[in-house]
């Protein structure tokens, strides 16, 4: 990148989110450096886009995601539980002059911004929690599949060489019933 232009942000961004590389690989690919990644990225909430193919990713956002949560929950009932207290001394107040009234107006600020990051937490974490499950059911569709092409492939050997499985069990190719050509299954013949 030629030096006094302005970066990329655009394309920084995508990389970043993108997961194409540490953040130190990323800034010197684009010529910015990692200390001025590092603040974009805090401040415009840039996160690596998770792969819905990639279940120990998902379980590892769930959980900093799950104890972030918590911990700002947890801080969030203090929080509270002290606006209560002192919503209930505004409210003993005798007359409500405009310092009162200023008063309770930034403790209703407050108790707004508290769900409000609330909800952008329950939000961040539902995502994860349906890229969780699209990851899983996409794991286990593949299995499914994986498990269906072996099954065939087990009965075309076992074809050729004149058994078949009934009942669990093992047999050897019934009356009137032949083995599969090996020509059919690009086999040798036996």
């Amino acid at each position: 990148m030629d030096q006094g232009s302005d970066p990329d942000w655009v394309a920084i961004r995508a990389a970043v989110e993108a997961g194409e590389g540490t953040l130190k690989q990323i800034a010197a690919r684009f010529g910015v450096t990692q200390k001025a990644l590092e603040m974009r990225k805090y401040r415009g909430r840039w996160a690596p886009r998770v792969s819905a193919a990639d279940p120990a990713v998902l379980e590892a956002g769930l959980t900093r995601i799950t104890r972030q949560m918590l911990t700002q929950l947890k801080q969030l009932a203090r929080k509270a539980g002290a606006n209560r207290v002192a919503a209930k001394k505004l409210a003993a107040a005798p007359a409500p002059d405009e310092a009162t009234l200023a008063a309770r107006l930034a403790l209703q600020e407050k108790a707004e911004a508290s769900l409000e990051r609330i909800v952008k937490m329950t939000t961040a974490f539902t995502r994860l929690v349906d890229r969780a499950v699209a990851a899983a059911a996409a794991e286990r569709a593949a299995f499914q599949e994986d498990e269906q092409s072996l099954e065939e492939f087990d009965r075309e050997i076992l074809a050729h060489f004149g058994f078949e499985i009934r009942g669990g069990a093992l047999v050897p190719v019934g009356e009137g019933q032949e083995a599969a050509p090996a020509a059919d299954l690009g086999l040798p013949p036996a």
